[in-house]
Parts: C-alpha cells; sequence; structure tokens
C-alpha cells in the first residue's frame, strides 16, 4: 500500500480532459470545475488516498513536461489524521515523469 495525495478522477478520459485543460493554462480548481460539470456529479478531485498502483495507461506532454497516467486501486481517502476506508475502487491519476512538475 501507498499514501499519496493528488487528482483522482473515475476514468481515463476525465484525467486526460483535466491534463487538456491544465495544459491551456487552467488553474486545477478550474479544471476539476470544468471536468466535474460536463460530467454532471463530481468525478474528479485532488484528494489524500491510500491505494496501490497499477499500470502506466497513458502518457503523454503538457506545456512541455512528461506525464504519465496511472490506474490506481484506491482502498481509502484520508484528511491528514482519520482514514475512511472503501472497498477498493479503481480510478485514475496522474504523475509527472522525473524531474517533471505537475
Amino acid at each position: 500500500m501507498e499514501i499519496g495525495q493528488g487528482v483522482i478522477c473515475d476514468t481515463l478520459q476525465q484525467v486526460e480532459r483535466y491534463i487538456a485543460l491544465r495544459g491551456n493554462g487552467t488553474e486545477t480548481n478550474a479544471a476539476l470545475q470544468a471536468v466535474n460539470g460536463e460530467a454532471h456529479v463530481p468525478v474528479c478531485s485532488v484528494a489524500l488516498v491510500m491505494f496501490s498502483t497499477g499500470a502506466r495507461v497513458a502518457g503523454l506532454s503538457a506545456q512541455g513536461r512528461l506525464l504519465s497516467i496511472i490506474k490506481i486501486n484506491v482502498r481509502a481517502f484520508g484528511n491528514g489524521s482519520v482514514w475512511m476506508k472503501i472497498p477498493a475502487t479503481m480510478r485514475y491519476t496522474v504523475t509527472a515523469e522525473k524531474g517533471q512538475i505537475v
């Protein structure tokens, strides 16, 4: 199990949309609101999660940065002091390649 904080979305396409918006200069919160608005429900958020890493499912670049989209199996959400366990749920996240910043 790993613990990490970052953007997680329900589907690969939602992460790709988030990255496209960020790549065009949209701020993080506005990009998340746009993706969630398009889905009409909250599908992406910045979250602290306990997870196991799955496969790298896509790679792309945005504003000259190399990014990987990773499938993760989320087991719990945290708020810093309390963890809420959930049934294992597949989600998608984006990470920067070595030395890159998302």
